[in-house]
């Protein structure tokens, strides 16, 4: 009878082990790393490319029809008729491919427009190398809107000169 006790008695459990469980954790945290490096920050920063045109093409459009967008660079202020301001944001937001920033900088030295509707633009240039190697000047740009939300992005895609000989053929 002995050894049929000892066939029907259970083995011994085996301690379970975490080791499932951690590499579970580990591979759902890297999942998520590589989900907001590669789809949630490109979308915010696509979402707040629109935002920023939206509101810099209403700031545009009422300091022009007001008659109030004035500009200061190289040190004095002028006003902007509005030829010269629609075309200023035509140059600005004619390319997509810029690189927003998620959280904007301060403003640089360069152009300075000020809507006079609450809303300002500052461009500026940035340095960038080309494929050649050579220096170039690309554009920082700091939108700040009438709702004191501010956007801000960089491209070497657009060139400073653009916007400072524009702006030089109005004084």
């Amino acid at each position: 009878m002995s050894s049929m006790y000892e066939k029907v008695q259970a083995e011994p459990k085996r301690k379970k082990s975490n080791k499932a469980i951690g590499i579970i954790v580990a591979v759902t945290v890297v999942l998520i790393i590589v989900l907001g490096i590669t789809v949630f920050i490109p979308m915010i920063k696509h979402n707040n490319y629109w935002k920023m045109v939206s509101g810099l093409s209403t700031e545009t459009s009422n300091g022009s029809e007001q008659g109030t967008v004035t500009c200061t660079f190289e040190g004095r202020t002028f006003s902007l008729d509005a030829d010269t301001t629609y075309d200023i944001y035509m140059k600005l937001m004619y390319r997509e491919d810029v690189d927003m920033d998620l959280f904007p900088v301060g403003a640089g030295e360069g152009i300075h427009i000020d809507y006079g509707t609450g809303g300002s633009l500052d461009i500026w240039p940035m340095p960038f190398k080309n494929k050649l190697g050579t220096e170039i000047l690309g554009v920082k740009a700091l939108f700040l809107g009438s709702d004191g939300k501010k956007y801000s992005f960089s491209t070497r895609n657009l060139y400073y000169n653009t916007y400072a000989d524009l702006i030089r053929n109005i004084q």
